[in-house]
């Protein structure tokens, strides 16, 4: 059978997703608003599930024809993180399919390029995951390492660096950020959500240049603990 199709998943943001591609062309996508309660995020594994079902059989594709899964890992919602990459390390293992992890902050600056990009996801307790890329056409170079920190913190480093762009959900809240942040470029607000197409366009990247695992090899990138 001729493998070459994407399946991308996306749970580790507040806005989940889930993506088929072939060829680089978007052949459908799901997206949803993961459900909170008492102010933490329940990505609901059957909403997971029942997408990844309905996307397959809306496209008439079977997991057999999957040529590998390009999975968010982190950091981000950590019940999120954990519970997508559980659902696709399972479908990876039951039908020997690889799977390319992908770290959420990366896919973010992917998404919101070409440029200096700053990509910030929610960590709670008033800080966010955060780093810095550089980001071309056909590449993406970290130039400030993934980490989780105050909005104060962050703008004491990235205050040096000249034509840095911001993006991310958390941008909603801007009008409440430090006085440092005041003269910084922001994405344009469609890329501040992340999209399962973006993980799965990212994901091919990564596969072409051999960086694809077994199911058991997968490891979740938290930064910290719940």
């Amino acid at each position: 059978m001729n493998k070459r199709k994407v399946l991308a998943i996306n749970t580790s943001t507040a806005h989940a997703g889930v993506a088929l591609l072939e060829n680089g062309v978007v052949l459908e996508e799901h997206l949803w608003l993961q459900g909170e309660l008492r102010g933490v995020f329940r990505p609901y594994q059957n909403l997971l599930a029942s997408n990844v079902k309905g996307l397959l059989t809306s496209c008439k594709v079977s997991l057999e024809e999957i040529l590998f899964l390009a999975v968010t890992v982190g950091p981000g919602s950590f019940t999120g993180v954990r519970s997508g990459l559980a659902f696709a390390k399972g479908l990876a293992f039951v039908y020997q399919i690889p799977v390319v992890p992908i770290q959420t902050l990366e896919a973010l600056a992917w998404q919101s390029g070409p440029g200096v990009i700053c990509p910030l996801i929610d960590a709670r307790r008033g800080q966010l995951y955060w780093g810095v890329y550089q980001v071309t056409e056909a590449a993406l170079k970290e130039i400030i390492p993934s980490s989780v920190a105050d909005l104060e913190t962050i703008g004491k480093k990235i205050e040096n660096i000249p034509g840095l762009i911001f993006t991310g959900e958390p941008l909603g809240t801007r009008e409440n950020f430090p006085p440092a942040f005041q003269e910084i470029k922001f994405a344009p607000r469609g890329t501040w959500c992340l999209r399962a197409q973006t993980v799965g366009e990212l994901g091919m990247i990564y596969y072409r240049e051999g960086k694809r695992q077994k199911a058991e090899e997968v490891l979740p990138l938290y930064l910290r603990g719940i």
